[in-house]
């Protein structure tokens, strides 16, 4: 078997584009699993302490969710942050990995509601 090698570094390029990748997944993660859930937008936002309108940005990758929202967020859908963002299911629901939150802080960068 080949293994692929991680580049050591990215054009500006490589990295807006998965950024972007992972903008439109996150949202319809945060759909997929809020409608799983059976939870309507109001109910999901009530939980969390944020605006139906809000829930609704991200959900479409308009915008996204800070740090606490996300914590908040993976809490009221029963997932891990890590699972939420897009990492497999079995990492532990106490927090999210390294690259999770730097992940998070560049969206958080890009555009807060």
């Amino acid at each position: 078997m080949i293994e692929k090698q991680r580049k050591s570094s990215y054009t500006i390029d490589e990295v807006y584009e998965g950024m972007m990748t992972m903008d439109s997944t996150l949202g319809n993660r945060i759909y997929n699993l809020r409608t799983q859930k059976r939870l309507t937008q109001d109910q999901l936002a009530e939980k969390i302490g944020v605006s139906r309108q809000a829930l609704s940005k991200w959900e479409r990758g308009e915008a996204y969710p800070d740090y606490y929202n996300t914590t908040a967020l993976a809490k009221a859908l029963d997932v891990s942050v890590d699972e939420l963002m897009g990492e497999q299911k079995d990492t532990p629901k106490d927090g999210p990995s390294r690259r999770i939150r730097i992940e998070i802080r560049k969206l958080h960068q890009k555009t807060v509601i």
